[in-house]
């Protein structure tokens, strides 16, 4: 009976961290993934994954378990530093290193009919 039981927790664990990693795949190579607040929630369901196959790993009671399990431990704050910085970008938005800032009487001068000259000091 509690063969059965471990195997069931095994195939549910393993089933719900592939359904994590799946979730966050989509959400991370979608053309949405430039905004933070997308890439928290990949990050998360990532998290999810983590934990889910780190509960895995233990149940299996076995060295590549183990093993399984440091992996976990360390994607798990992988991805907790993917929040954070994703977050610290939605605090401080990046500029557009394409935008131009034009100052707002930079084009009255050129375009005044009624000067001779141009002066100004741009």
């Amino acid at each position: 009976m509690s063969t059965i039981i471990d195997s069931l927790l095994l195939y549910v664990f393993s089933t719900l961290g592939s359904i994590s990693i799946f979730i966050a795949a989509l959400l991370i190579s979608s053309k949405y993934a430039i905004k933070p607040k997308i890439r928290i929630w990949a990050f998360t369901f990532y998290i999810g994954a983590c934990i889910f196959l780190g509960t895995w790993a233990t149940l299996m009671n076995t060295f590549d378990g183990y093993v399984q399990l440091v992996q976990q431990i360390f994607l798990f704050f992988i991805n907790v530093r993917g929040i954070r910085n994703a977050r610290r970008e939605l605090r401080n938005p990046k500029r557009d290193p394409f935008e131009v800032i034009v100052p707002p009487d930079f084009w009255e001068d050129i375009l005044d009919e009624d000067v001779d000259e141009m002066e100004h000091d741009y």
